[in-house]
Parts: structure tokens; sequence; C-alpha cells
């Protein structure tokens, strides 16, 4: 037997701007943390969540009115290029190293791979990345691979085909699912029923053709560090989502669910936080339809479950592990609106690394 879950205390959860902190005299700098694509609601839980007096939290977007900036001081607030774009990993590099930051938190599908893939320059910068490995992260945001991930490692998934070909919808049982094949960006799945027109999409293996399941969903977040051992599996019940994210919802104590997303962590290898979503069948068995390799909009509720990933995980990169095993709580949460006020000037501002032309060159010298 293994030793027994840790069960913190379930306490109240502050959902508010964060504080900065503050270096003492005689005492070394904080440890700065970059939180990207803080426009969604991953970034600002995450932000909201990690308020560990140690950590100095930054946040980054391409937007500048993005929610999550006016969480920390003006001076810790970095627009960057979109993800998409071709000189964002560079940008984003050369920023981490004049600001000194010391970890990068990805929250949004299209900045992992990018981030992942200049790991090792952000390592011989000092920079750490709470992501798991490329391999990892592909074979979560490519469905396709997914699946067949998941097959190898007996992991129960809806039945799934590659429409790659002109007979792909052939003999294909109703109702089912039309999905572009790479998660990210928006759009993209399609329920076709009994009666319905399938949509018209390419087939070149762009989307993928998926059974339909349409019982109980949940999410489990899962916390597994570096040296891939999992400490944390919280499920949680979708009680009301809007435009997929949970408005309202619990974690539960469900051992089947537990012992599901501990499998599916070690089976894709998973050495940082992810959030597995799972329907259940017509027969009541769990199917796990994805996963989503970072931080999600539900980390609020798993935290106060007494599960803070954020910090968990913050601690293991910083080579300071948490407990083996993490234990969790029953707790619900209803989400709503929040607003921040802040000076008009700061919105109108120039922003740290808006870097064009002179303001680029004059960051890099200071790199340089």
């Amino acid at each position: 037997m293994g030793s027994e879950p840790v069960l913190p205390e379930v306490t109240s959860m502050t959902l508010s701007p964060l504080n900065p902190s503050s270096e003492k005299a005689g005492m070394s700098r904080p440890t700065r943390v970059l939180v990207t694509g803080a426009g969604g609601p991953a970034a600002v839980s995450f932000l909201q969540a990690a308020v560990d007096t140690d950590v100095e939290l930054w946040a980054a977007d391409h937007n500048r009115y993005a929610a999550g900036l006016y969480l920390v001081p003006a001076e810790r607030r970095v627009l960057l290029p979109e993800a998409s774009a071709r000189e964002f990993a560079d940008r984003l590099l050369v920023t981490c190293r004049a600001m000194a930051i010391d970890v990068i938190v990805p929250t949004l599908d299209d900045e992992l791979l990018p981030i992942v893939a200049i790991r090792p320059r952000l390592a011989a910068a000092g920079i750490g990345v709470l992501a798991s490995s490329e391999t990892a992260i592909s074979s979560c945001l490519d469905r396709w691979l997914f699946v067949k991930a998941c097959l190898k490692n007996d992991v129960p998934v809806p039945r799934t085909r590659l429409l790659d070909r002109p007979m792909a919808l052939r003999g294909f049982e109703r109702p089912f699912v039309i999905k572009r094949r790479l998660r990210g960006g928006s759009g993209g799945a399609s329920v076709v029923g009994e009666h319905s027109v399938a949509p018209v999409v390419p087939l070149n293996g762009s989307y993928v053709l998926q059974e339909y399941v349409g019982g109980d969903e949940y999410s489990i977040d899962v916390l597994a560090y570096r040296n891939g051992h999992v400490a944390a599996v919280v499920p949680r019940s979708c009680r009301r989502t809007h435009s997929g994210i949970a408005i309202a919802g619990s974690t539960i104590a469900d051992p089947e669910l537990e012992e599901l997303g501990r499998h599916v962590a070690q089976s894709l290898a998973l050495t940082s936080v992810a959030s597995i979503q799972v329907r259940r069948d017509t027969g009541g068995g769990p199917k796990v339809i994805g996963v989503c390799p970072r931080f999600g909009s539900g980390t609020p509720l798993t935290v106060a479950s007494g599960v803070n990933m954020p910090a968990l995980s913050l601690g293991d990169a910083l080579g300071k592990p948490g407990p083996s095993l993490v234990g969790h709580r029953e707790v619900s949460m209803v989400r709503y609106w929040d607003h921040r006020f802040v000076e008009t000037s700061e919105l109108e501002g120039q922003y740290l690394a808006e870097l064009e032309g002179p303001h680029l060159a004059e960051l890099e010298a200071t790199v340089s």
C-alpha cells in the first residue's frame, strides 16, 4: 500500500487581485513567474490561486485589455505577439531574459508547442516551463494521435476515425461528432444526429469522426511531478457549462474516475498539470474525450478542494517537491462575473515589451 494522501482543510478562497511581492532588505528577490495567455480564464484562475508570498507574478498577453494583466502591478505586465506569430517564441525568450523571469506558465493550447520547442534555450537562460514534454503535449493536442496513444494503453475512448478519404463516413453509427483534428483555435465540433446533415469538411486528415458520448460529463484535474509521479487526481462534475467553461460544478470522490485519471496521466507520460475530459456512455462506463495538457479554467474549484496545483507545481519546478499524494475534499462552485477597476492611463500607456523597432533593440541590448 502507498502512503496515505494528505487531506488539507478546506478554507475559503479569496478571488481578488494579487498584492505584489516585495523584496526584503538583505534577502534575495522572490521567484518571478510569467503567466502567458492572461486574457483567458485559465490564466486568471492561476494568478488568483498562486498566492505563495515567495512568488512574484507577472502576466503576458497579446491584447492590452486582457483581464489577467490587471491582476498584477503595472510594471509586471507584458505585451507579446500572438502565439501564431513567427516572432512569438523569440520575443518571449528575450523578454524573460531581460526581466529575469524564472518560470513560464503557458495557459493557452496555441502557446504550448511554440514554448516547449524553445525549452532548451530557455533552460540555458535558467528559465523553467510549467508544461509536460513536447511529445506528451503533441499527443494531447492532436486528437488522432491521442486516440492511438490511449488505445495502445487500454484507455477507454470513443470510437474514432480519421476523415482522410471520401468513404470515411460510411458505416459509422449516428449520432457522431465531427471535430478538428487539432485542439486550439475556435469552433471545430459538430454533432450529427439521426436526421442531421453532416457538415462539409475537407477529407485531408484535418478532421476526425468520433462516436457521440452523451452521458454525465466530468473533468479530472491531475498533477504529475517532473519525474512522472502522479501526486493528485481531482474529479470534478460539470453541473452546468457555458461556451465550454464550467460555471457550476463540484469536486467528487469517485475511485473509478481517480484511477482513470492516474492511468491516463501515466499512459501519456504527463509531467505537469492537465485536465482530462470524460463522459459516461449509455452503459455508464467512462470514456476519455480528450486531455487539456495545461492548467484549465476549473483550477479555482480544485484549489478550494484542498489541492493547490499552481503552488504544488511551482514548488516542484523550483526543486521543492510537495507531498507524494495529495487528497481532496468534496466542494461545489458557482462562477460569476467580477470586475477590476484601473486608472484610464493604465489602459492607454506603454506596456513593457511592446517590442517594436527601437523598443525591441533596447531590450535585446540588455541581454546581449
